[in-house]
């Protein structure tokens, strides 16, 4: 019982960690803009072969070019 408590307290450390790394790396993309939307390369990295790229830019942005913009700098990367 004690070592599977051991591996979800691992498991939360981890999704932790990447979820600071994930935030510091949205503040500094946001601070980088210099306003309160997002960066357009906010997406780059989340192309999954389905939608990744869209779902991603469509949750970001609702102007059509911003979200346009986004898609192309996603599915590019």
């Amino acid at each position: 019982m004690d070592n599977l408590n051991y591996q979800y307290k691992k498991s939360d450390v981890n999704y932790k960690s990447k979820y600071l790394k994930y935030k510091k790396k949205y503040n500094n993309l946001k601070k980088q803009s210099g306003g309160s939307q997002p960066p357009v390369s906010i997406c780059i990295g989340k192309k999954d072969g389905v939608s990744g790229c869209r779902t991603c830019c469509k949750f970001h942005f609702k102007n059509p070019n911003d979200y346009g913009k986004c898609v192309d700098l996603c599915m590019d990367s």
